[in-house]
């Protein structure tokens, strides 16, 4: 993640005893931007467990 300061990692919601964690960069072109999702995880509050929710 250190190479990828454009990153944004944030949480979405929790769900239950899970976090859910949008992983994304926001990509501008001129005057135009979006958002490119890299990944959805959830991170099991308990134990740390992360889980891909895209796989």
């Amino acid at each position: 993640m250190e190479e990828h300061t454009t990153l944004h990692v944030e949480i979405d919601h929790e769900d239950g005893n899970r976090y859910v964690v949008h992983v994304y960069e926001v990509v501008a072109h001129d005057d135009i931007s979006h958002t490119a999702t890299y990944g959805w995880y959830t991170v099991t509050k308990d134990s740390g467990k992360i889980e891909d929710m895209m796989e």
